[in-house]
């Protein structure tokens, strides 16, 4: 992606906090200074708020009666069938075992002998993209319109 095309993106992402009204006052007030100046930002911003008026004009759908139900009985089918399959929980160490000895492999073939920390720590890493996975699963069946999307910020783009 260029770095035109970056900012773009990122004037975008702007416009459409300021129409949703989640802009810092002090961004605000940039933006609304940079909108004085430039035609063509004002018409981006009237081209975000016809996008925007037009996804609020969508009908607002439900999860149908029982889905969760379903789901959550299609995973209990499918770890019951996972234990059937399962010999040994030593496989599941074995596994572990492999993908750290094939990161530290990684490592030193490219020279970085110090992050032997990273490979320690990996099973941790892995607790937490579990439960990470539980918990969007959860929010996906319960609350399915809401989003927690990580805030990064916005970048300033100069005028």
């Amino acid at each position: 992606m260029s770095e035109f095309s970056r900012q773009m993106k990122a004037m975008r992402e702007q416009l459409r906090a300021y129409l949703l009204g989640t802009l810092p006052e002090t961004e605000r007030a940039r933006v609304e200074a940079r909108l004085a100046d430039s035609e063509d930002l004002r018409a981006q911003l009237e081209a975000e708020r016809t996008a925007l008026a037009r996804l609020d004009a969508l009908p607002r759908m439900e999860p149908r009666t029982g889905l969760a139900a379903q789901v959550m009985g299609e995973l209990r089918a499918r770890e019951a069938e996972a234990e059937g399959n399962r010999s040994a929980p030593g496989r599941r160490v074995l596994g572990y075992g492999v993908a750290m000895l094939a990161g530290a492999k990684a490592l030193r073939r490219r020279g970085l002998k110090g992050w032997w920390f990273t490979i320690a720590t990996m099973p941790i890493y892995w607790l937490l993209m579990s439960i990470a996975a539980w918990m969007a699963l959860w929010q996906f069946i319960f609350t399915p319109f809401r989003w927690n999307k990580t805030e990064h910020g916005l970048s300033k783009l100069q005028a």
